[in-house]
């Protein structure tokens, strides 16, 4: 799960009160809890899977945080004003 690597940014929406890194289960259960623009959920982790092509079979963890990390910045590029998204900085717990 992509909670597990250690970031040190990651992607939020403005009204989640949880800090991803050190409450990550409340984080992520607002994020699930509470969609907006006609969705069910809000779902960050599956925003920035859908561009990070992560393979734990196939790619070394470096290259997976690699793709991580451009997919946050290519999320936050194409979603960050439509989505009101904010880039969180931390170290995972």
């Amino acid at each position: 799960m992509v909670s597990e690597k250690k970031k040190d940014f990651w992607i939020s929406y403005d009204e989640n009160p949880f800090d991803p890194f050190t409450q990550f289960d409340d984080w992520y259960g607002f994020d699930m809890a509470y969609g907006r623009y006609g969705h069910e959920k809000n779902d960050i982790c599956g925003l920035i899977a859908r561009f990070a092509p992560t393979s734990a079979e196939n790619l070394t963890e470096m290259e997976n945080n690699e793709l991580i990390d451009e997919a946050i910045h290519l999320v936050m590029d194409k979603y960050e004003e439509k989505y009101k998204l904010k880039l969180v900085f931390g170290v995972w717990k």
